[in-house]
């Protein structure tokens, strides 16, 4: 717990446009609007603390075994992985 800290809060900053379209939201369903608009911006902000949760786990092991991480499925394999499911 305590060598994951550093990450609680960590994020690049996003642009102003971004920031004014989220304050006019005013539920949920209007917040995921705007975000699948900017969901590169959001990737790129999230990518240092991705990359410092991957460095973190990397040197961390449980009962002398190591953690292994991997990398999040995108869209295109999302929806391939799913479409034996979807009939």
């Amino acid at each position: 717990n305590i060598g994951l800290h550093c990450v609680g809060l960590m994020r690049a900053k996003m642009s102003d446009g971004f920031k004014s379209a989220i304050q006019n939201c005013n539920n949920l369903q209007q917040l995921r609007q705007a975000a699948n608009s900017k969901k590169e911006e959001i990737a790129s902000s999230l990518k240092p603390a991705v990359d410092l949760l991957h460095d973190l786990f990397k040197h961390l092991e449980l009962k002398g075994q190591p953690f292994e991480t991997y990398k999040a499925a995108d869209e295109d394999e999302i929806r391939v992985l799913g479409s034996p499911f979807a009939n």
